[in-house]
């Protein structure tokens, strides 16, 4: 079973259930299809970024924030370097814009 939390800690605290079910009915979204993605060698290819609605140019602005030793970007998509894989939480909060 998957399952996520609330963003808000007031929320997460005051909650009556303090989880909910993601089913593969119900997918996490862009943000956890990209996590997955981004966690793998090949990354994420911004062919399955337009599938979401978010822009190749939205991630490569994303990427520009991010010191090129961390991450590289193609024409094709974006992937994590070695010592990216490192600091993958960092890295993949940064290119989904948190």
């Amino acid at each position: 079973m998957r399952f996520c939390t609330e963003r808000s800690i007031d929320k997460f605290i005051f909650a009556p259930v303090q989880f909910t079910e993601i089913t593969d009915d119900e997918p996490g979204g862009f943000d956890e299809f990209a996590m997955l993605k981004l966690r793998l060698t090949e990354g994420l290819l911004f062919s399955e970024c337009e599938k979401y609605g978010v822009s190749k140019s939205t991630i490569l602005e994303r990427c520009k924030k991010i010191p090129q030793e961390y991450c590289s970007a193609d024409e094709t998509g974006v992937r994590l370097t070695r010592k990216g894989f490192m600091l993958s939480n960092a890295v993949i909060g940064k290119i989904l814009g948190y």
